[in-house]
């Protein structure tokens, strides 16, 4: 058991079996902080123990951008509680190429990493003036 401690002050207690599952969990309420051991976890290490700080992994897209790993595809996958079919839905592609990218067999395009993100509640989408 888990607890983790919200925005507006409360807390909240989390069932889950593993850290890792906890803290995905941390990220996908938005909550302030996860008590683990005594300390306080809060959104920004627990990307980093889950593989997902790296960075320049959640900025926009720029010309020194770099492709997730498969690992990094796996756990957002985790994050945002997609199985690869439903995140190929969501972004137009097949399945079968969710799963290539997440086993480190190509490299995800930016647009589908983004969207990726975006559904997760990772980024914000981007407000661009197009003049």
């Amino acid at each position: 058991m888990f607890v983790m401690c919200m925005r507006d002050g409360s807390r909240v207690e989390i069932a889950a079996e593993e850290e890792a599952d906890a803290l995905r969990e941390l990220i996908r309420r938005n909550g302030a902080a996860l008590e683990l051991g005594g300390e306080q976890v809060d959104p920004p290490a627990a990307l980093a123990a889950l593989g997902l700080a790296r960075a320049g992994l959640l900025d926009a897209f720029g010309q020194d951008w770099q492709p997730p790993t498969g690992a990094e595809v796996r756990e957002l996958l985790k994050v945002a509680q997609l199985t690869s079919s439903t995140a190929g839905r969501l972004v137009g592609v097949p399945g079968g190429k969710v799963r290539k990218w997440a086993g480190d067999d190509g490299s995800m395009p930016y647009a589908v990493w983004r969207l990726l993100l975006i559904y997760a509640r990772l980024v914000e989408p981007a407000r661009l003036a197009l003049d």
